[in-house]
């Protein structure tokens, strides 16, 4: 404070020129350099935009409805609350709830699955590129008695789809389809094999006893897929064809005269179950299997022959013969013919008294 006295206050000399100049230059020197004006429009609107975002957003992923709506979330795990749907109502099954899931009654009336969503838009017989849709089967405690169950799945027009079955019994209500669930059973239809079927008894499931199933399908390829399911279930052995036809003891030709009084085919004719032990699965509980006699040679240099079209692969053709009364030997011989879908392997097996 030169030329003052700063505790009386008295007024200071006015400075000179020279020390204006220094003053106003040591000013200058220490004035800062002004800025130009920030662009707080662009600032505001990115905050802005980013506040937005982190409502709408949060974490960069939109938020989803806990178990898409329709269930609860309990230790990390959805708990589906409609995943046992009744007639005419929607249910919801899977990890997420997200998978719909239609009631069936099984009979032998009617047979198509997917007629409870057929109005649908789209049906839920089209399934996109990975998509999933489940049917509750009701069963009504079938397998309390004997009975069968069949199942007819086909991919249309090429398309491979796979489904996987889940019985559910007694004391086991909770239970529905996740991708944890330990499925009773899985079919799948390729392009080469459109069609996949399966069939279950009392003997097939043991002590189960269910009274109904989810049967969930799924198109695993990359476009879009349509597809078929029939289902049938009655108290004796029937065939289900992928038209929904049922034809109970048998097939063409033996329907009308087969009964099934008490759960067991009475197989009449050719198809008549032989006297004699025969295993299971053969095809004499449901007269798919016929035991044609051989006809007896006219003489020696004239044998008999038995001409037998379309012998599926994988299937057994039964004959008798008996060598009561022949005083020589009696020589048997097949042969096979093969077709464009087939080989001409063959094999025969000769047995005493009983089917091989």
């Amino acid at each position: 404070f030169r030329g003052g006295d700063f505790a009386t206050g008295a007024p200071h000399p006015a400075p000179s020129t020279r020390a204006r100049r220094m003053e106003t230059n040591c000013c200058a020197a220490r004035r800062p350099r002004p800025r130009s004006p920030a662009p707080l429009a662009p600032l505001l609107l990115s905050l802005l935009l980013l506040g937005m975002a982190g409502a709408l957003v949060p974490g960069g992923r939109a938020q989803e409805p806990e178990c898409s709506g329709h269930g609860t979330l309990v230790d990390g795990h959805c708990n589906c609350t409609s995943a046992r749907p009744q007639p005419d109502e929607l249910g919801w099954v899977g990890d997420d709830c997200g998978t719909a899931v239609y009631y069936h009654a099984v009979s032998a009336s009617e047979t198509d699955v997917t007629v409870a969503c057929s109005g649908g838009e789209p049906p839920c017989a089209q399934l996109d590129a990975g998509g999933t849709v489940c049917f509750l089967a009701d069963l009504q405690s079938l397998f309390s008695t004997p009975a069968h169950f069949g199942l007819v799945l086909a991919g249309e027009y090429g398309a491979a789809m796979r489904l996987r079955g889940l019985l559910v019994g007694h004391g086991d209500e909770q239970a529905y389809p996740t991708n944890g669930s330990h499925y009773s059973f899985v079919l799948s239809s390729t392009t080469a094999r459109p069609e996949a079927s399966i069939y279950l008894d009392r003997a097939a499931v043991g002590e189960a006893r269910p009274h109904s199933a989810y049967l969930c399908v799924t198109n695993p390829g990359s476009q879009p897929g349509t597809f078929s399911l029939r289902a049938a279930a009655l108290s004796c052995p029937f065939t289900l064809s992928p038209s929904g036809d049922v034809v109970t003891c048998g097939g063409e030709g033996r329907a009308s005269s087969s009964t099934c009084p008490l759960g067991v085919c009475d197989c009449v004719q050719q198809w008549a179950r032989p006297q004699s032990p025969v295993y299971q699965g053969l095809g004499f509980e449901d007269c798919s299997a016929q035991c044609v006699p051989l006809p007896e040679p006219s003489s020696a240099s004239e044998p008999s022959k038995h001409h037998v079209d379309g012998h599926a692969p994988g299937t057994w053709a039964f004959f008798n013969f008996s060598l009561a009364g022949v005083a020589s030997d009696r020589h048997v011989r097949a042969a096979v013919v093969a077709t464009a879908n087939t080989s001409s392997d063959v094999e025969l097996y000769v047995r005493y008294w009983q089917p091989p």
